[in-house]
Protein backbone atom coordinates (compact mmCIF):
# COMPACT_ATOMS: atom_id res chain seq x y z
CA UNK A 1 0.00 0.00 0.00
CA UNK A 2 2.89 2.35 0.75
CA UNK A 3 4.63 1.40 -2.04
CA UNK A 4 1.34 2.24 -4.33
CA UNK A 5 1.28 5.83 -2.42
CA UNK A 6 4.31 6.89 -3.12
CA UNK A 7 4.09 5.91 -6.65
CA UNK A 8 0.92 8.25 -6.82
CA UNK A 9 2.58 10.95 -5.16
CA UNK A 10 5.54 10.55 -7.71
CA UNK A 11 3.27 10.87 -10.53
CA UNK A 12 1.22 13.55 -9.01
CA UNK A 13 4.39 15.76 -8.78
CA UNK A 14 5.65 15.01 -12.45
CA UNK A 15 2.07 16.20 -14.02
CA UNK A 16 2.60 19.62 -11.19
CA UNK A 17 6.18 20.14 -12.62
CA UNK A 18 5.40 19.76 -16.47
CA UNK A 19 1.50 21.11 -16.44
CA UNK A 20 2.69 24.55 -17.26
CA UNK A 21 0.39 24.73 -20.60
CA UNK A 22 -1.52 27.55 -20.55
CA UNK A 23 -4.30 29.12 -23.50
CA UNK A 24 -6.53 31.60 -23.53
CA UNK A 25 -10.38 30.83 -22.67
CA UNK A 26 -11.07 30.34 -26.21
CA UNK A 27 -9.41 27.33 -26.29
CA UNK A 28 -11.34 25.12 -23.56
CA UNK A 29 -13.72 22.11 -23.42
CA UNK A 30 -17.43 22.80 -25.99
CA UNK A 31 -15.24 24.77 -28.35
CA UNK A 32 -15.69 24.81 -32.21
CA UNK A 33 -12.63 25.14 -35.03
CA UNK A 34 -13.33 26.83 -38.05
CA UNK A 35 -13.54 23.78 -40.73
CA UNK A 36 -11.05 24.80 -44.33
CA UNK A 37 -8.51 26.71 -42.11
CA UNK A 38 -5.56 26.28 -40.73
CA UNK A 39 -6.21 25.98 -37.10
CA UNK A 40 -4.01 28.46 -35.06
CA UNK A 41 -3.69 28.11 -31.14
CA UNK A 42 -1.39 29.64 -28.68
CA UNK A 43 -0.57 30.19 -25.12
CA UNK A 44 2.12 29.95 -22.54
CA UNK A 45 4.33 26.84 -21.24
CA UNK A 46 7.44 26.29 -19.52
CA UNK A 47 10.09 29.03 -21.08
CA UNK A 48 12.31 27.30 -23.69
CA UNK A 49 10.25 24.32 -23.60
CA UNK A 50 8.94 21.92 -26.37
CA UNK A 51 5.48 22.32 -26.75
CA UNK A 52 3.36 19.87 -29.03
CA UNK A 53 -0.31 19.31 -29.83
CA UNK A 54 -2.19 16.31 -31.01
CA UNK A 55 -5.48 16.69 -32.66
CA UNK A 56 -7.76 14.27 -34.88
CA UNK A 57 -4.33 11.60 -35.58
CA UNK A 58 -1.95 14.89 -35.95
CA UNK A 59 0.97 16.00 -34.18
CA UNK A 60 2.36 19.81 -34.68
CA UNK A 61 5.00 21.07 -32.50
CA UNK A 62 7.02 24.14 -31.70
CA UNK A 63 9.05 26.10 -28.95
CA UNK A 64 8.11 28.00 -26.13
CA UNK A 65 10.51 31.33 -26.47
CA UNK A 66 12.31 32.41 -23.35
CA UNK A 67 8.87 33.94 -21.66
CA UNK A 68 7.18 31.04 -22.05
CA UNK A 69 4.97 32.32 -24.66
CA UNK A 70 4.07 30.10 -27.88
CA UNK A 71 2.19 29.62 -31.02
CA UNK A 72 1.73 27.19 -33.83
CA UNK A 73 -0.96 26.22 -36.45
CA UNK A 74 -2.49 22.94 -37.04
CA UNK A 75 -3.83 21.77 -40.63
CA UNK A 76 -7.37 23.05 -41.66
CA UNK A 77 -10.23 20.51 -41.11
CA UNK A 78 -13.34 19.10 -42.76
CA UNK A 79 -16.38 19.89 -40.91
CA UNK A 80 -17.61 16.98 -38.82
CA UNK A 81 -20.09 16.81 -35.62
CA UNK A 82 -17.54 14.17 -34.53
CA UNK A 83 -16.47 14.93 -31.17
CA UNK A 84 -12.66 15.63 -31.26
CA UNK A 85 -9.91 16.24 -28.46
CA UNK A 86 -6.27 18.24 -28.06
CA UNK A 87 -3.94 17.12 -26.44
CA UNK A 88 -0.92 19.48 -25.53
CA UNK A 89 2.28 18.46 -24.19
CA UNK A 90 5.48 19.96 -22.78
CA UNK A 91 8.46 18.44 -22.87
CA UNK A 92 6.85 15.42 -23.87
CA UNK A 93 4.76 15.02 -21.08
CA UNK A 94 1.31 15.60 -21.38
CA UNK A 95 0.00 18.84 -20.00
CA UNK A 96 -3.66 20.08 -21.15
CA UNK A 97 -6.29 17.93 -22.49
CA UNK A 98 -9.24 20.13 -24.31
CA UNK A 99 -12.25 17.70 -24.81
CA UNK A 100 -15.18 17.92 -27.21
CA UNK A 101 -14.22 20.19 -30.05
CA UNK A 102 -16.09 20.14 -32.58
CA UNK A 103 -15.13 21.27 -36.43
CA UNK A 104 -17.99 23.80 -38.40
CA UNK A 105 -18.57 27.15 -39.10
CA UNK A 106 -17.30 30.24 -36.26
CA UNK A 107 -19.00 33.86 -36.51
CA UNK A 108 -18.21 36.16 -34.03
CA UNK A 109 -21.50 38.37 -33.33
CA UNK A 110 -20.36 42.07 -32.51
CA UNK A 111 -22.37 44.95 -31.94
CA UNK A 112 -24.38 47.07 -28.97
CA UNK A 113 -27.56 46.13 -27.61
CA UNK A 114 -29.98 45.26 -30.27
CA UNK A 115 -27.05 42.32 -30.69
CA UNK A 116 -26.39 41.95 -26.95
CA UNK A 117 -30.59 41.26 -26.13
CA UNK A 118 -30.59 37.77 -25.84
CA UNK A 119 -33.64 34.92 -26.63
CA UNK A 120 -35.56 34.82 -24.39
CA UNK A 121 -36.46 38.65 -24.29
CA UNK A 122 -37.12 37.96 -28.15
CA UNK A 123 -41.22 37.38 -29.41
CA UNK A 124 -40.40 33.25 -30.68
CA UNK A 125 -38.45 32.60 -27.11
CA UNK A 126 -40.47 29.58 -27.16
CA UNK A 127 -40.07 28.06 -30.43
CA UNK A 128 -36.47 28.91 -29.80
CA UNK A 129 -36.05 26.93 -26.72
CA UNK A 130 -37.81 23.86 -28.74
CA UNK A 131 -35.59 24.75 -31.55
CA UNK A 132 -32.66 25.02 -29.77
CA UNK A 133 -33.44 21.19 -28.47
CA UNK A 134 -33.50 20.03 -31.81
CA UNK A 135 -30.39 21.68 -32.90
CA UNK A 136 -28.21 19.88 -29.71
CA UNK A 137 -24.76 19.30 -30.71
CA UNK A 138 -24.98 21.34 -33.41
CA UNK A 139 -24.82 25.00 -31.74
CA UNK A 140 -22.35 25.87 -29.88
CA UNK A 141 -21.61 29.34 -28.08
CA UNK A 142 -18.86 31.51 -26.78
CA UNK A 143 -19.79 33.91 -23.87
CA UNK A 144 -18.37 36.69 -22.54
CA UNK A 145 -19.08 38.83 -20.10
CA UNK A 146 -20.34 42.70 -20.94
CA UNK A 147 -17.74 43.46 -17.90
CA UNK A 148 -14.79 42.47 -20.18
CA UNK A 149 -13.15 45.63 -20.83
CA UNK A 150 -9.73 46.72 -20.71
CA UNK A 151 -7.49 50.22 -21.63
CA UNK A 152 -4.79 47.58 -22.87
CA UNK A 153 -4.96 45.49 -24.96
CA UNK A 154 -5.17 41.77 -23.54
CA UNK A 155 -4.15 38.29 -23.90
CA UNK A 156 -7.04 36.88 -21.75
CA UNK A 157 -10.80 37.36 -21.81
CA UNK A 158 -12.45 38.12 -18.69
CA UNK A 159 -13.24 35.47 -15.80
CA UNK A 160 -16.31 33.16 -16.54
CA UNK A 161 -15.40 33.26 -20.46
CA UNK A 162 -16.25 29.59 -21.22
CA UNK A 163 -18.21 28.08 -24.62
CA UNK A 164 -21.49 26.40 -23.82
CA UNK A 165 -23.16 23.36 -25.73
CA UNK A 166 -26.36 24.92 -26.56
CA UNK A 167 -29.86 23.61 -25.85
CA UNK A 168 -33.57 24.45 -25.11
CA UNK A 169 -32.43 25.35 -21.26
CA UNK A 170 -29.71 27.63 -21.39
CA UNK A 171 -30.51 28.91 -25.22
CA UNK A 172 -31.84 32.06 -23.11
CA UNK A 173 -27.71 32.80 -22.96
CA UNK A 174 -27.53 33.17 -26.37
CA UNK A 175 -27.86 36.79 -28.50
CA UNK A 176 -31.45 36.53 -30.24
CA UNK A 177 -30.11 37.61 -33.41
CA UNK A 178 -26.63 35.12 -33.21
CA UNK A 179 -29.19 32.22 -32.64
CA UNK A 180 -31.88 32.71 -35.21
CA UNK A 181 -28.88 33.59 -37.65
CA UNK A 182 -27.19 30.04 -36.50
CA UNK A 183 -30.38 28.38 -36.30
CA UNK A 184 -30.81 28.82 -40.54
CA UNK A 185 -27.39 28.22 -41.09
CA UNK A 186 -26.64 24.77 -39.42
CA UNK A 187 -29.86 23.33 -41.53
CA UNK A 188 -28.64 24.75 -44.73
CA UNK A 189 -24.85 23.62 -44.54
CA UNK A 190 -25.46 20.45 -42.67
CA UNK A 191 -22.32 21.52 -40.06
CA UNK A 192 -21.87 22.64 -36.91
CA UNK A 193 -22.44 25.83 -35.56
CA UNK A 194 -20.41 28.48 -32.97
CA UNK A 195 -20.86 32.08 -32.39
CA UNK A 196 -18.25 33.97 -30.38
CA UNK A 197 -20.36 36.33 -28.46
CA UNK A 198 -18.61 40.14 -28.69
CA UNK A 199 -20.95 42.37 -27.56
CA UNK A 200 -21.58 45.29 -25.59
CA UNK A 201 -24.97 47.89 -25.03
CA UNK A 202 -24.69 51.57 -26.02
CA UNK A 203 -21.27 51.27 -27.36
CA UNK A 204 -20.16 53.27 -30.24
CA UNK A 205 -17.79 51.81 -33.33
CA UNK A 206 -14.99 53.69 -31.45
CA UNK A 207 -15.33 51.48 -28.16
CA UNK A 208 -14.31 48.51 -30.72
CA UNK A 209 -11.42 50.23 -32.74
CA UNK A 210 -7.75 49.74 -32.17
CA UNK A 211 -6.18 53.34 -30.49
CA UNK A 212 -3.74 53.81 -33.08
CA UNK A 213 -6.18 53.91 -36.19
CA UNK A 214 -8.84 55.99 -34.22
CA UNK A 215 -6.11 58.67 -33.88
CA UNK A 216 -4.95 58.55 -37.54
CA UNK A 217 -8.05 59.89 -38.18
CA UNK A 218 -9.04 63.64 -38.69
CA UNK A 219 -12.15 63.24 -36.83
CA UNK A 220 -10.24 60.62 -34.13
CA UNK A 221 -8.16 63.61 -33.42
CA UNK A 222 -10.59 66.06 -32.89
CA UNK A 223 -13.02 63.98 -30.68
CA UNK A 224 -11.30 61.44 -28.97
CA UNK A 225 -7.31 62.23 -28.66
CA UNK A 226 -8.35 63.93 -25.36
CA UNK A 227 -10.32 60.81 -24.19
CA UNK A 228 -6.80 58.70 -24.73
CA UNK A 229 -5.06 61.45 -22.58
CA UNK A 230 -7.76 61.16 -20.12
CA UNK A 231 -7.27 57.27 -20.35
CA UNK A 232 -3.65 57.17 -19.54
CA UNK A 233 -4.14 59.81 -16.83
CA UNK A 234 -6.60 57.54 -14.86
CA UNK A 235 -5.38 55.59 -12.15
CA UNK A 236 -6.73 54.03 -8.92
CA UNK A 237 -7.10 57.41 -6.99
CA UNK A 238 -9.03 59.16 -9.36
CA UNK A 239 -11.49 56.15 -9.52
CA UNK A 240 -12.10 55.67 -6.12
CA UNK A 241 -12.79 59.41 -5.86
CA UNK A 242 -15.56 58.70 -8.71
CA UNK A 243 -16.43 55.66 -6.72
CA UNK A 244 -17.26 57.55 -3.81
CA UNK A 245 -19.38 60.62 -5.60
CA UNK A 246 -21.09 57.74 -7.31
CA UNK A 247 -21.84 56.21 -3.95
CA UNK A 248 -23.01 59.87 -2.76
CA UNK A 249 -25.34 60.05 -5.67
CA UNK A 250 -26.67 56.97 -4.97
CA UNK A 251 -27.54 57.91 -1.53
CA UNK A 252 -28.98 60.94 -2.39
CA UNK A 253 -31.28 59.18 -4.70
CA UNK A 254 -32.78 56.99 -2.42
CA UNK A 255 -33.27 59.21 -0.04
CA UNK A 256 -35.45 61.83 -2.79
CA UNK A 257 -37.22 58.68 -3.53
CA UNK A 258 -38.47 57.91 0.22
CA UNK A 259 -39.48 61.83 0.32
CA UNK A 260 -41.44 61.79 -2.95
CA UNK A 261 -43.20 58.45 -1.67
CA UNK A 262 -44.03 60.35 1.67
CA UNK A 263 -45.02 63.48 0.07
CA UNK A 264 -47.18 61.15 -2.45
CA UNK A 265 -45.54 63.17 -5.52
CA UNK A 266 -43.70 61.52 -8.52
CA UNK A 267 -40.10 60.43 -8.33
CA UNK A 268 -38.18 62.52 -10.88
CA UNK A 269 -37.00 60.25 -13.66
CA UNK A 270 -33.03 59.87 -14.57
CA UNK A 271 -30.99 58.62 -17.19
CA UNK A 272 -30.86 55.13 -18.38
CA UNK A 273 -27.11 54.75 -16.99
CA UNK A 274 -27.74 57.07 -14.18
CA UNK A 275 -27.27 53.96 -11.53
CA UNK A 276 -23.83 52.50 -13.69
CA UNK A 277 -21.11 52.61 -11.25
CA UNK A 278 -18.12 54.23 -12.18
CA UNK A 279 -14.92 51.43 -13.45
CA UNK A 280 -11.42 50.68 -12.86
CA UNK A 281 -10.49 50.73 -16.32
CA UNK A 282 -11.63 54.61 -17.55
CA UNK A 283 -12.71 57.30 -16.16
CA UNK A 284 -16.24 57.58 -18.33
CA UNK A 285 -18.37 54.69 -18.91
CA UNK A 286 -17.30 51.53 -20.72
CA UNK A 287 -18.86 52.15 -23.71
CA UNK A 288 -17.79 55.89 -24.38
CA UNK A 289 -14.19 54.64 -23.99
CA UNK A 290 -12.76 54.61 -27.09
CA UNK A 291 -11.12 51.15 -27.67
CA UNK A 292 -11.71 49.83 -24.31
CA UNK A 293 -13.86 46.51 -25.69
CA UNK A 294 -11.81 46.24 -28.83
CA UNK A 295 -8.83 45.70 -26.05
CA UNK A 296 -10.91 43.15 -24.12
CA UNK A 297 -12.78 41.16 -26.38
CA UNK A 298 -11.26 40.93 -29.57
CA UNK A 299 -7.76 41.27 -29.00
CA UNK A 300 -7.72 37.98 -27.04
CA UNK A 301 -9.11 36.22 -29.93
CA UNK A 302 -5.56 36.83 -31.18
CA UNK A 303 -5.70 34.82 -34.92
CA UNK A 304 -8.81 32.53 -33.91
CA UNK A 305 -9.77 31.81 -37.00
CA UNK A 306 -13.51 32.48 -38.13
CA UNK A 307 -15.99 32.77 -41.31
CA UNK A 308 -17.26 36.12 -40.14
CA UNK A 309 -18.79 38.36 -38.45
CA UNK A 310 -22.60 39.89 -38.01
CA UNK A 311 -22.40 43.03 -36.61
CA UNK A 312 -25.75 44.65 -35.37
CA UNK A 313 -24.83 48.52 -34.15
CA UNK A 314 -25.38 51.90 -35.65
CA UNK A 315 -27.44 53.75 -32.89
CA UNK A 316 -24.38 55.04 -30.73
CA UNK A 317 -23.13 56.31 -34.18
CA UNK A 318 -26.18 57.91 -35.99
CA UNK A 319 -26.00 61.47 -34.05
CA UNK A 320 -24.38 64.91 -33.80
CA UNK A 321 -20.98 64.47 -35.54
CA UNK A 322 -20.70 60.47 -35.63
CA UNK A 323 -22.98 60.27 -38.05
CA UNK A 324 -20.85 62.68 -40.70
CA UNK A 325 -18.11 59.81 -40.37
CA UNK A 326 -20.22 56.84 -40.22
CA UNK A 327 -18.78 55.50 -42.88
CA UNK A 328 -14.93 55.90 -42.04
CA UNK A 329 -15.99 55.03 -38.95
CA UNK A 330 -16.51 51.59 -40.31
CA UNK A 331 -13.85 50.86 -41.96
CA UNK A 332 -11.58 52.06 -38.92
CA UNK A 333 -13.51 49.46 -37.06
CA UNK A 334 -13.41 46.44 -40.02
CA UNK A 335 -9.60 47.30 -40.33
CA UNK A 336 -8.95 47.06 -36.87
CA UNK A 337 -10.68 43.66 -36.73
CA UNK A 338 -8.78 41.94 -39.63
CA UNK A 339 -5.71 43.58 -38.52
CA UNK A 340 -6.42 42.02 -35.10
CA UNK A 341 -7.22 38.76 -36.61
CA UNK A 342 -5.05 38.16 -39.24
CA UNK A 343 -7.47 38.12 -42.26
CA UNK A 344 -7.26 40.75 -44.29
CA UNK A 345 -10.69 39.92 -45.85
CA UNK A 346 -13.02 38.97 -43.07
CA UNK A 347 -16.41 39.58 -43.88
CA UNK A 348 -18.75 42.02 -42.47
CA UNK A 349 -22.44 41.33 -42.74
CA UNK A 350 -24.14 44.19 -40.90
CA UNK A 351 -28.01 44.78 -39.62
CA UNK A 352 -29.54 48.21 -41.01
CA UNK A 353 -30.94 50.03 -38.19
CA UNK A 354 -34.42 49.18 -37.76
CA UNK A 355 -37.35 51.63 -37.61
CA UNK A 356 -38.28 53.50 -34.67
CA UNK A 357 -39.70 56.77 -33.69
CA UNK A 358 -36.51 59.33 -32.76
CA UNK A 359 -35.07 62.55 -33.84
CA UNK A 360 -31.61 60.86 -33.89
CA UNK A 361 -29.86 60.69 -37.99
CA UNK A 362 -31.21 57.25 -38.55
CA UNK A 363 -32.14 57.99 -42.01
CA UNK A 364 -28.49 59.07 -42.85
CA UNK A 365 -26.85 56.22 -40.79
CA UNK A 366 -29.10 53.52 -42.91
CA UNK A 367 -27.27 55.16 -46.13
CA UNK A 368 -24.09 54.97 -44.55
CA UNK A 369 -24.70 51.55 -44.00
CA UNK A 370 -25.70 50.73 -47.23
CA UNK A 371 -22.55 52.93 -48.27
CA UNK A 372 -20.37 50.53 -46.25
CA UNK A 373 -21.19 47.45 -48.74
CA UNK A 374 -19.94 49.37 -51.59
CA UNK A 375 -16.83 50.98 -50.14
CA UNK A 376 -15.33 48.47 -48.35
CA UNK A 377 -14.86 45.09 -49.87
CA UNK A 378 -16.55 41.64 -48.56
CA UNK A 379 -19.41 44.06 -45.88
CA UNK A 380 -22.93 43.91 -46.93
CA UNK A 381 -26.59 44.45 -45.19
CA UNK A 382 -29.04 42.80 -43.79
CA UNK A 383 -32.18 45.51 -44.49
CA UNK A 384 -34.74 45.22 -41.56
CA UNK A 385 -36.33 49.11 -41.89
CA UNK A 386 -39.63 47.06 -42.48
CA UNK A 387 -39.57 46.35 -38.95
CA UNK A 388 -39.10 47.70 -35.13
CA UNK A 389 -41.16 49.26 -32.64
CA UNK A 390 -41.71 53.10 -32.79
CA UNK A 391 -41.20 53.38 -28.84
CA UNK A 392 -38.24 51.11 -28.29
CA UNK A 393 -35.34 50.80 -29.65
CA UNK A 394 -34.99 47.38 -28.89
CA UNK A 395 -37.59 45.43 -31.09
CA UNK A 396 -38.80 42.20 -29.84
CA UNK A 397 -38.51 40.81 -33.26
CA UNK A 398 -35.18 39.41 -33.69
CA UNK A 399 -35.95 36.13 -35.91
CA UNK A 400 -36.02 38.23 -39.09
CA UNK A 401 -32.37 39.95 -38.82
CA UNK A 402 -31.06 37.00 -38.00
CA UNK A 403 -32.54 35.06 -40.87
CA UNK A 404 -32.07 37.64 -43.27
CA UNK A 405 -27.93 37.38 -41.99
CA UNK A 406 -28.22 33.85 -42.51
CA UNK A 407 -29.64 34.30 -46.20
CA UNK A 408 -26.91 36.74 -47.28
CA UNK A 409 -24.18 34.87 -45.80
CA UNK A 410 -25.65 31.41 -47.61
CA UNK A 411 -25.65 33.60 -50.84
CA UNK A 412 -22.22 35.63 -50.43
CA UNK A 413 -19.80 34.09 -48.31
CA UNK A 414 -21.19 30.31 -49.06
CA UNK A 415 -22.41 30.39 -52.75
CA UNK A 416 -25.63 28.84 -52.52
CA UNK A 417 -28.22 30.28 -55.14
CA UNK A 418 -30.25 31.85 -52.84
CA UNK A 419 -31.12 35.54 -53.75
CA UNK A 420 -30.09 37.89 -50.67
CA UNK A 421 -30.52 41.31 -52.57
CA UNK A 422 -32.51 44.26 -51.41
CA UNK A 423 -34.11 46.37 -54.54
CA UNK A 424 -32.26 49.39 -54.35
CA UNK A 425 -32.49 53.26 -56.24
CA UNK A 426 -30.78 52.35 -59.08
CA UNK A 427 -31.74 55.69 -61.15
CA UNK A 428 -34.35 59.22 -61.22
CA UNK A 429 -35.33 61.50 -63.99
CA UNK A 430 -37.44 64.27 -63.52
CA UNK A 431 -39.95 65.99 -65.91
CA UNK A 432 -42.22 68.81 -64.06
CA UNK A 433 -44.47 67.90 -61.64
CA UNK A 434 -43.72 64.01 -62.41
CA UNK A 435 -40.23 61.90 -61.40
CA UNK A 436 -39.81 57.94 -62.93
CA UNK A 437 -37.58 56.31 -60.01
CA UNK A 438 -35.73 52.93 -61.25
CA UNK A 439 -35.19 50.45 -58.97
CA UNK A 440 -32.56 47.76 -59.08
CA UNK A 441 -34.20 44.41 -58.47
CA UNK A 442 -32.24 41.10 -58.26
CA UNK A 443 -35.37 38.73 -58.69
CA UNK A 444 -38.03 39.79 -60.70
CA UNK A 445 -40.19 42.89 -60.65
CA UNK A 446 -40.90 44.74 -57.53
CA UNK A 447 -43.37 43.71 -54.82
CA UNK A 448 -46.14 45.99 -53.99
CA UNK A 449 -47.68 45.45 -49.87
CA UNK A 450 -50.47 47.21 -49.02
CA UNK A 451 -51.32 51.16 -51.30
CA UNK A 452 -48.03 52.74 -52.73
CA UNK A 453 -46.31 55.20 -50.32
CA UNK A 454 -43.52 56.50 -48.45
CA UNK A 455 -42.41 58.83 -51.42
CA UNK A 456 -42.34 62.12 -50.80
CA UNK A 457 -40.99 65.20 -53.06
CA UNK A 458 -38.91 67.98 -52.79
CA UNK A 459 -40.61 71.30 -54.41
CA UNK A 460 -40.28 75.19 -53.30
CA UNK A 461 -37.90 74.19 -50.95
CA UNK A 462 -40.69 71.97 -48.83
CA UNK A 463 -40.83 68.02 -48.92
CA UNK A 464 -44.50 66.73 -49.00
CA UNK A 465 -46.04 63.43 -49.19
CA UNK A 466 -46.24 62.43 -52.95
CA UNK A 467 -48.76 60.89 -55.23
CA UNK A 468 -47.62 57.02 -56.18
CA UNK A 469 -48.04 54.35 -58.68
CA UNK A 470 -45.39 51.08 -59.44
CA UNK A 471 -44.98 49.70 -62.80
CA UNK A 472 -43.03 46.59 -62.40
CA UNK A 473 -39.04 48.03 -61.39
CA UNK A 474 -40.52 51.78 -62.26
CA UNK A 475 -42.63 53.76 -59.55
CA UNK A 476 -44.05 57.06 -60.94
CA UNK A 477 -44.05 59.90 -58.74
CA UNK A 478 -46.20 63.36 -58.41
CA UNK A 479 -46.30 66.03 -56.24
CA UNK A 480 -49.61 66.23 -54.67
CA UNK A 481 -50.06 70.21 -55.96
CA UNK A 482 -48.63 69.57 -59.80
CA UNK A 483 -46.14 71.91 -58.58
CA UNK A 484 -41.96 71.27 -60.06
CA UNK A 485 -40.42 68.41 -58.35
CA UNK A 486 -36.56 69.21 -57.22
CA UNK A 487 -36.18 66.02 -55.51
CA UNK A 488 -37.41 62.53 -54.37
CA UNK A 489 -37.15 60.38 -51.38
CA UNK A 490 -38.68 57.12 -49.69
CA UNK A 491 -39.09 56.00 -46.17
CA UNK A 492 -36.61 58.77 -45.64
CA UNK A 493 -37.77 58.73 -41.74
CA UNK A 494 -36.64 57.67 -38.45
CA UNK A 495 -39.70 55.41 -38.00
CA UNK A 496 -40.41 54.36 -41.30
CA UNK A 497 -41.69 50.65 -41.28
CA UNK A 498 -45.57 51.86 -41.86
CA UNK A 499 -44.55 54.09 -45.35
CA UNK A 500 -42.22 50.53 -46.39
CA UNK A 501 -43.92 49.45 -49.14
CA UNK A 502 -41.87 47.66 -51.32
CA UNK A 503 -40.13 44.52 -51.48
CA UNK A 504 -37.89 42.22 -53.30
CA UNK A 505 -39.53 38.79 -54.05
CA UNK A 506 -37.33 37.66 -51.25
CA UNK A 507 -38.85 39.74 -48.87
CA UNK A 508 -35.96 41.92 -48.25
CA UNK A 509 -37.26 45.76 -48.21
CA UNK A 510 -36.31 48.27 -50.99
CA UNK A 511 -33.78 50.55 -49.00
CA UNK A 512 -34.88 53.79 -48.32
CA UNK A 513 -33.38 57.00 -49.93
CA UNK A 514 -32.99 60.08 -50.97
CA UNK A 515 -32.36 62.01 -54.41
CA UNK A 516 -32.12 65.34 -55.39
CA UNK A 517 -32.16 66.66 -59.00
Amino acid sequence: MKKICSILVIAAAAMSVFAEVKMPAIFSNNMVFQQGKPINIWGTAKPNSVVKAYFNFKFTETKADKNGKWEMSLPAEKASYKNYALTMFEDGFPSKKISNILVGEVWIAGGQSNMEFRVNRSCDFEKAKASADKLYGKLRYFLQSSAGFSRVPKTEFQPGAKWIEVDGKNVELMSAVSFYFAEKLIPALDVPVAIVYSSKGAASMETWSERGKILQTPWGKKEFAQAFKDLDAYDQAKYKKLLAAHKKKMADRAALIAKCKAENKPVPKVRWDFSIPPNDQSPQYDYKTPSLHFNGKIVPLGHFAVRGVIWYQGEGNAGGEKVGHFSDSFRVLIESWRDSLGDADLPFLQVQLASYGTTSQWPRARQAQYENTKLFKNVYMAPICDTGQKDDIHPVQKTIPGQRLADIALAKIYGKNICADAPVLKAVSYDGDTATVKFQTFDGPLAVKGKPRGFETLSNGKWAPANVSVNGGDVLVKSADGSEIRGVRYAWKCWNAPEVCLFGNNGFPALPFESLK
